[in-house]
């Protein structure tokens, strides 16, 4: 694709942060070097990648650190013939070689990552690690105290050192030298040690004179005794750096020998951060993977990224059949903005990354984005605005196929209006004959009825506020947007008399068109208005049909209540009855007794017994219907708890007809038989307040750094039953990152709670993977 498109469209800016994802600097360079791909086949085989990938990396909680330095110069250089790496170098290549082997180790511990191993089962240059590791120290110094050979000249040089000292000290004690010195210290020159000799005593001390002070009172002069000591220090600092040099060459021989599997090893790794870092940024954001389609376009929800906090979601939708989108509307109202959201976002999926859209979304593969935004006079060139607009559009028209996106701010502007409407039209037939797709912003009446008489275009209005003429930042498909350039002129401070005369000069027939639309783009928005207030009433009738059914509900139970009390009486009865026939039974025995009247007793008191078994069966049947057979209470709902009626509120439903009650300061899970509705008068709002008042209110960031494990779950869970009982839909959860023990206890418990809609870990600047952000199911 065209540089200068990728750049006016913003995608330099989205390349730039996420390289701000990346952990290794050859995964860096290589996101500087790609750009959106146009080859199906070959992003097709990407994204499978990336895709892979996320669901992978989606599952893991805690991540080992990295560290790739830049070592493709040092390696090319330590392959050349008499090359010689510096020992920081040498520690970078160290650094580089052991995050590698973290890499692998983690990398094959994922499950499902072989299916998506780009990197194969790489060489870790153990040996060559090693041999760095046993000369140089990670912060690229030399390893003295391991290197005998260094340890037994640092001696020598310590001794040579401390006769140096010694001997120079004896000309600052000598008496017949003690007044000649400027001072009693030893100074540096050339790496010789020299005295500092006072200059009007020059020629008393026999030596070599090195330099002088600035003043010229001062002579530091290298007294004869001290030279030999002087040039034995040296011959051994020089002896120390050969042997320095020696273990330097040698090992960078040896990165030099493996040079072509460190290259190749640094590209493995810049392959696998290209889509980490992709994968972290699309984290960042929210980013979905869309679906592909052959023709036609859904971006529902579509944000353009730039724009951050202040981006306001829109649909841009294109069904298979339309090949020209005329955006029109009022200056501001954020046509241009479409334009490129759409672009920018098509150039992201054809980037491999996640978009910023609505899941369902939905677009085609495009071979190439081609744009004629903006003004490119250009005074160098001697072009005009409209010179410059018509010089793209033909290149445009000269590149495009059917696969292609293009994008035209305001076509035919520039001239004569009618001429330059002309050039807008036949430019969109030209497309409409390519079959590509085009999204084209105007203010043309002429231009706007193109897309009634073609099927292959369609008006798209931008929506405003019809009373303040405020942009709403919404799309209205199927009708054209009024510009209202004379009402906005005359609500910035025209004078009313010129305003009226413009109105004149634009003749009745163009008012008159104004005012349909206008009226149009009332009618839509009052449509719109009844639409949510139907909406809005029919919630109305559900909630009012689901306190009918409570009641219902409520009667039947103490119907059920009663009917309880008088199979308990009945009970009671039945077996004071039987109590007093067993006594007349024993009685009788005492006395003349036939059997037949003993099976009457009998008989008599299994009659009871059956009387109360269907007396109880009856009961049973106006039980009301139990929880399990349906959701009879929804959150914040007031209950009864049990016969002893205590109130408690409904913090969520659970499985099998179960529901978490809050009651006082505890939290029951009890069966819906055990619940009666609350009273939903005044008295519920002091129940509720009651109960709420048990609860912690739910903050907007959790803090369980230092918290054990345990409880830092208990913590989580009075969050969550806070945050769902007070209509909480997002915090945070700062865990650190530390040993990974909260971070991984965190995750995995968001990961089996079915309130929980997602989670991630927030942006870099935000904590990055100190810090989770949860997203409830509302």
């Amino acid at each position: 694709m065209e540089k200068n498109i990728l750049e006016l469209l913003g995608f330099d800016i989205i390349k730039e942060s996420l390289k701000q994802y990346s952990v290794s600097a050859c995964g860096a360079q290589l996101i500087e070097n790609q750009e959106p791909e146009t080859d199906f086949e070959k992003w097709q085989e990407q994204e499978k990648i990336f895709i892979s990938f996320k669901s992978i990396l989606d599952k893991v909680t805690e991540f080992p650190d990295f560290s790739f330095p830049n070592i493709e110069n040092y390696v090319v250089l330590a392959a050349k013939p008499g090359s010689v790496l510096e020992a920081v170098e040498l520690a970078q290549i160290h650094a580089f070689l052991k995050s590698a082997a973290v890499l692998k180790k983690f990398l094959f511990s994922l499950e499902g990552f072989e299916s998506v191993s780009f990197l194969g089962d790489f060489e870790e240059f153990i040996d060559l690690r090693n041999e760095i590791a046993k000369y140089i120290r990670p912060d690229g110094e030399i390893k003295e105290d391991g290197i005998k050979e260094l340890v037994a000249i640092k001696r020598r040089i310590a001794v040579a050192n401390r006769q140096l000292y010694k001997a120079a000290e004896e000309y600052f004690i000598n008496s017949e030298y003690r007044q000649y010195w400027q001072e009693g210290n030893i100074t540096m020159r050339d790496g010789r040690a020299v005295l500092p000799l006072k200059a009007n005593f020059k020629g008393r001390v026999p030596g070599i004179i090195h330099a002088s002070s600035a003043k010229g009172n001062t002579i530091f002069i290298e007294p004869a005794g001290l030279v030999e000591k002087n040039n034995l220090l040296m011959e051994l600092e020089d002896e120390y750096r050969r042997e320095v040099l020696k273990i330097l060459r040698s090992l960078s021989f040896k990165v030099g020998f493996v040079s072509e599997g460190l290259l190749e090893l640094s590209r493995k790794i810049a392959t696998f951060d290209s889509y980490y870092s992709r994968w972290r940024y699309t984290a960042s954001y929210g980013g979905v993977i869309p679906e592909h389609s052959a023709e036609g376009l859904a971006l529902y929800e579509a944000r353009h990224l730039l724009l951050g906090s202040k981006a306001v979601p829109i649909d841009i939708i294109a069904k298979p059949d339309i090949n020209i989108l005329l955006i029109s509307g009022p200056n501001t109202g954020g046509k241009t903005v479409a334009l490129k959201t759409c672009a920018l976002i098509v150039l992201m999926n054809q980037f491999n990354l996640g978009l910023p859209v609505r899941e369902g979304s939905f677009l085609p593969f495009f071979d190439n984005v081609l744009a004629d935004i903006g003004d490119g006079q250009s005074i160098a060139d001697s072009l005009s605005t409209f010179s410059s607009h018509m010089k793209s559009i033909s290149h445009i028209l000269e590149v495009g196929t059917k696969d292609s996106l293009i994008l035209l701010d305001e076509p035919g502007t520039g001239t004569d209006p009618d001429e330059g409407a002309a050039i807008a039209l036949a430019v969109f037939d030209q497309i409409v004959a390519m079959g590509a797709l085009a999204l084209a912003t105007t203010h043309q009446t002429v231009v706007k009825n193109y897309a009634l008489t073609n099927p292959r275009a369609e008006n798209v209005s931008v929506k405003y506020d019809p009373d303040t003429f405020t942009p709403l930042y919404k799309l209205v498909y199927g009708m054209p947007g009024e510009s209202f350039g004379i009402d906005i002129a005359g609500r910035n401070g025209m004078a009313s008399a010129i305003i009226d005369k413009a109105r004149e000069y634009l003749g009745s027939e163009k008012i008159n068109i104004s005012k349909l639309l206008q009226e149009i783009s009332t009618r839509h928005a009052q449509l719109d208005e009844r639409e949510q207030n139907a909406s809005q009433k029919e919630n109305s009738l559900k909630e009012k049909g689901r306190q009918l059914s409570l009641k219902e509900i409520q009667l039947r139970q103490q119907e059920y209540e009663i009917k309880k009390q008088e199979s308990s009486s009945f009970r009671h009865l039945v077996a004071d009855t039987a109590s007093r026939l067993e006594n007349l039974v024993r009685e009788l025995r005492e006395g003349e007794i036939t059997k037949e009247k003993t099976r009457e007793v009998k008989s008599f008191i299994n009659e009871l017994h059956q009387e109360e078994e269907k007396l109880e069966a009856k009961v049973e049947s106006l039980k009301p219907q139990s929880a399990g057979e349906g959701p009879l209470f929804k959150p914040d709902d007031p209950v009864y708890v049990g016969q002893s009626k205590k109130d408690g509120i409904v913090i969520r439903a659970m499985n099998k007809g179960k529901y978490l009650v809050a009651v006082g300061q505890m939290r029951l899970v009890l069966d819906g038989s055990e619940l009666t509705p609350g009273k939903v008068q005044q008295e519920s709002g002091s129940v509720r307040k009651s109960v709420m008042a048990s609860y912690r209110k739910p903050v907007l960031e959790l803090d369980i750094r230092g918290y054990r494990l345990d409880e830092a779950i208990e913590a989580m869970e009075r969050q969550m039953d806070s945050a769902l009982l007070c209509g909480l839909s997002e915090f945070s959860v700062i865990h650190g990152t530390g040993e990974g023990i909260l971070q991984k206890g965190v995750r995995d418990y968001l990961h089996t709670n079915r309130n929980v809609k997602s989670y991630s870990f927030a942006r870099p600047e935000e904590g990055g993977f100190g810090k989770t952000i949860v997203k409830l199911v509302e």
